[in-house]
């Protein structure tokens, strides 16, 4: 009895293994797209644009809430100034250049409901980092049409880059 208890067991263990390198059936498949990635409610948003700093992390987006009633230059210029001293003091940044004196009437921004929006800035866009991009296109892309998310290019005294669209993963 003891050899047959022996012989059970070790057909037992036998066959679970078999059953676990069966596995459930399911075959493996390849990536499957599944459209756009989710959009990001940021709490506050509803009350007025949202400008994108650098995290104190340094390799993403940080929202920043603003009161409605900004328009879409007022956005860049904002943009541009940077972050306030306080969210300063918390580790936010930003990737944009700060030029020393700006002239608000020398940043542009239009829409198409064709192209999107293009921001237009008064100095060489081409060598803007990636994160610097997605401030400008994360901040536009949501403010200028409402309850849409558009399309932005980046156009500089060099060139324009884009259109792009925004993407918070990063």
């Amino acid at each position: 009895m003891t050899r047959t208890k022996a012989l059970s067991a070790a057909a037992a263990a036998a066959l679970a293994g078999m059953l676990l390198l069966v596995g459930c059936g399911i075959k493996p498949t390849g990536v499957i797209d599944s459209g756009d990635a989710a959009t990001v409610q940021v709490p506050g948003a509803t009350s007025g644009p949202v400008l994108y700093f650098v995290s104190a992390e340094g390799s993403r987006l940080a929202p920043y809430p603003l009161l409605a009633g900004v328009d879409s230059s007022q956005l860049l210029t904002a943009l541009l100034a940077g972050p306030t001293n306080t969210a300063r003091e918390a580790g936010i940044t930003t990737a944009l250049p700060t030029p020393a004196e700006l002239n608000p009437d020398q940043l542009a921004v239009e829409y198409s409901p064709t192209d999107g929006v293009t921001a237009r800035f008064p100095f060489a866009v081409s060598r803007l980092s990636e994160l610097a991009r997605r401030q400008v296109v994360c901040t536009l892309a949501f403010a200028v049409v409402p309850g849409t998310i558009s399309p932005v290019t980046v156009t500089g005294t060099d060139t324009s880059l884009g259109p792009a669209q925004c993407d918070l993963k990063g």
